[in-house]
């Protein structure tokens, strides 16, 4: 009888709980997902800085490395960064998530982390890397862009 009386007021109390405790819960999801997929940015961009295009190439996203060719992407790659020069300074400005793939890309995650960068022969530099996390559930570049 004591249960009966209380019920909507046990409802309630469950419900506060909910409400407290999932948006805790969805944040730490994305903060995980952003840290993760950040770390892969930073490591595939370190790699670029130094110049080892063939290896970063090689740890890509299969749909680059099929749409791509290597030796396209070293010459491309290469002439670009050759131009800005040396890695002077690197701000990411933002970044974004899309839980699906959009038309014409593979399913799963992608996260865009877009970055105002400085080189020594290039003032203002606008780079975009596109990360996607297919079924494996590994974060690989499929995309970057340097203005």
């Amino acid at each position: 009888m004591m249960i009966r009386k209380y019920r909507f007021h046990l409802f309630l109390i469950l419900l506060i709980l909910l409400m407290i405790l999932l948006p805790n819960y969805m944040l730490n999801s994305d903060l995980k997902r952003v840290e993760a997929s950040r770390k892969v940015a930073n490591r595939f961009l370190s790699l670029i800085d130094a110049g080892h295009y063939q290896q970063v190439w090689k740890s890509c996203a299969t749909y680059l490395q099929t749409h791509v060719p290597l030796q396209q992407w070293n010459l491309q790659l290469g002439a670009a960064r050759q131009s800005a020069g040396k890695l002077i300074e690197r701000l990411e400005t933002r970044h974004s998530y899309t839980p699906a793939g959009k038309t014409g890309l593979p399913d799963g995650e992608y996260m865009v982390y877009a970055y105002l960068s400085k080189f020594t022969d290039k003032d203002k530099v606008r780079e975009m890397v596109t990360l996607h996390k297919g079924s494996d559930e590994t974060w690989r570049v499929a995309g970057y862009y340097i203005e």
